[in-house]
């Protein structure tokens, strides 16, 4: 807009320039407003993730622990569990 103002070689460069800060400035939004659709997407995929290993992990500990015991471990902690493994 300074260039049809002004008339000047320089304001004409000024004038480009912003126009490219502009698209570059959309650019960016856009490939951020993808990294936070891919961000989001992960999150859900893996929203039980932490849960799910460690319902595996003491399926497998009590799994071990029978083997050994022939004590119930639905009656047994987790840390109770894992320290009889290492006995």
């Amino acid at each position: 807009m300074a260039a049809t103002v002004l008339n000047s070689e320089r304001a004409i460069e000024m004038s480009i320039f912003v126009v490219r800060a502009f698209v570059r400035m959309r650019e960016a939004l856009a490939a951020n407003q993808q990294i936070v659709a891919k961000l989001t997407e992960l999150e859900r995929r893996l929203e039980n993730h932490d849960a799910d290993i460690r319902e595996l992990v003491v399926s497998c500990l009590s799994w071990k622990w029978r083997e050994r015991s022939s004590v119930k471990i639905t009656e047994r902690t987790y840390e109770e569990r894992t320290q009889a493994l290492h006995c």
